[in-house]
């Protein structure tokens, strides 16, 4: 790793100058050169109110912005040059050192951390399960986690943007660009399958989740904004236009009895989303305030979901392919996790009785016929 953001020669890179844009930031690298930072600061951003896409400017800002000790601003900077289309080397390295500069940062990374935490009973219990990541746009931040954890991981998304860079920093070990309802791999190809804070955007939901059911082994994650009183689900839309589509533990149960599935787990939450402040990188103590504000927003949110004056947000559910030993239920209990075991209708034989039953590997009819029972498959 280099003592400074910039590569030995240089991160300001070179452009054409071909419009008023390009002439300031030209201006503005000269300037940089010179050792004067404010006047290329200026130049830069002068630059970018001319041309907002102009992603050189973007990346000459987050190469100031690094050297001035900051965290958010690189790291925004030089995402939005990646986005933008612009991916030279030196804006990958660049891309690198800001992304390594913002996951330590335990402000900015401590809700992701905490939510993705969730999952840690499973990473704990399937120690060499195979995991693929859905919706994971943002540099494949959920395979990343699951990786840190030791998992062996895919990220896709519908947009390669982000990922393709994450994956040359080695940020994640691999990746593919893929649309979750027509998804390209076989049936049962990954042990887990991770969607969070993904599955709200789609707009055929429920296909993109069964297309996740038929290439996990053993069980889906949903993380996911959810149901909860007096929700207009008339009124349910983003600011782009975009649907919301929430779920509810109602809801995953119904879908999934159908499908014979033995147990769900369900783990309901509140999601802290507090913007960082505007002069966030300038004062320290800004920093520790923001992570105490998160914190006592979530412990605050907690206390009133639990007295019932209102009600969680989001929801993690757990859907399980085959049946779990004690070991990985208890462990999901202890993190907070309500663990179902969905019924199954079966039919004895002998005294041709219906019966509903908890999925259970052996049943005995009131007639005293004992029947086995295959709760292994998805899909029976």
């Amino acid at each position: 790793m280099y003592s400074s953001f910039t590569q030995p020669k240089g991160s300001i890179v070179d452009s054409p100058v071909q419009n008023r844009a390009e002439i300031i930031n030209r201006h503005g690298e000269e300037l940089y050169a010179q050792g004067d930072r404010e006047g290329a600061l200026a130049a830069f951003e002068r630059a970018l109110e001319i041309n907002p896409n102009f992603a050189l400017a973007h990346n000459n800002l987050a190469v100031l912005h690094f050297e001035a000790g900051h965290v958010l601003k690189p790291y925004n900077c030089v995402k939005k040059a990646i986005r933008i289309g612009c991916s030279t080397p030196h804006i990958i390295f660049n891309a690198a050192e800001a992304l390594k500069r913002y996951n330590s940062d335990d402000g900015l990374m401590w809700n992701h951390k905490r939510i993705m935490s969730f999952i840690d009973p499973l990473l704990l219990s399937f120690p060499n399960a195979s995991w693929l990541t859905v919706g994971d746009a943002n540099w494949g931040s959920d395979a990343h986690y699951v990786l840190s954890k030791g998992g062996k991981v895919l990220a896709t998304d519908i947009r390669d943007a982000l990922l393709a860079p994450a994956k040359q920093i080695g940020y994640i070990p691999d990746y593919k660009q893929e649309n979750v309802e027509c998804l390209s791999f076989a049936d049962d190809e990954f042990d887990f399958v991770l969607c969070k804070e993904a599955f709200h955007h789609f707009t055929r939901p429920m296909l993109a989740l069964y297309e996740m059911f038929r290439v996990a082994k053993r069980g889906v994650i949903l993380i996911e904004p959810c149901d909860f009183e007096d929700m207009d689900i008339f009124r349910n839309f983003e600011p782009n236009g975009d649907y919301v589509y929430t779920l509810s533990e109602r809801e995953i149960t119904k879908i999934t009895i159908p499908l014979k599935l033995p147990i769900v787990a369900f783990k309901p939450f509140n999601l802290c989303s507090i913007r960082p402040p505007d002069d966030y990188d300038e004062d320290p103590e800004t920093r520790s305030l923001y992570l105490n504000e998160q914190k006592d927003k979530v412990t605050l949110e907690d206390s009133l979901c639990k007295s019932g004056e209102k009600s969680y947000r989001s929801l993690v559910s757990i859907i399980f392919k085959k049946t779990v030993d004690a070991l990985v239920t208890d462990r999901l209990t202890e993190q907070g996790f309500r663990i179902v075991h969905l019924p199954i209708c079966v039919f004895c034989e002998n005294c041709k009785r219906m019966m509903i039953r908890d999925h259970i590997r052996n049943w005995v009819c009131q007639c005293g016929n004992s029947m086995a029972h295959k709760s292994d498959s998805a899909q029976e």
